[in-house]
């Protein structure tokens, strides 16, 4: 029997230890073309060839519900480490950073340098919220724009 792998019209004959069975096929394929590593598979029988074909489909996207609801209700912020850098270099191209301008800005650098840490924090936890988040299928497929 001779196995023939159909992805998007293209043709690629596949061994029998690779094609029989589908979970292999998957493996093999898919540490290629990653966007089929949970294809669907189709079979058809023609004659003594085996045509397979895999179709991509929707993979989870993850459970955001809860996380873009806070995301969306989190008041709009800048980094006062940030604020505070772009402060500082506007000083510098206006030619009035010295040393006097930064043993003033002393109290602001150190808030700000305490601030941003409290963001690193927050945005690591975030982070290690989202990796953690249950995987649930997609209930619409998104727009690409």
């Amino acid at each position: 029997m001779k196995y023939v792998l159909v992805i998007e019209g293209q043709e690629t004959p596949l061994d029998e230890s690779i094609a029989a069975n589908d979970d292999v096929l998957r493996t093999t394929i898919g540490a290629y073309m990653p966007q089929l590593a949970n294809a669907e598979i189709q079979r058809r029988t023609e004659g003594d060839t085996v045509r397979i074909q895999m179709l991509k489909r929707a993979g989870t996207k993850g459970s955001v519900a809860a996380v873009c609801q806070e995301l969306g209700a989190a008041p709009s912020q800048l980094n006062p480490a940030l604020s505070l850098a772009w402060q500082i270099e506007q000083l510098k191209l206006q030619k009035g950073l010295d040393i006097t301008a930064l043993i003033a800005l002393q109290p602001q650098i150190e808030a700000a340098y305490t601030s941003g840490q409290k963001w690193e924090v927050a945005i690591a936890s975030a982070n290690l919220n989202l990796c953690r988040a249950p995987a649930t299928p997609a209930r619409i497929t998104p727009k690409l724009i």
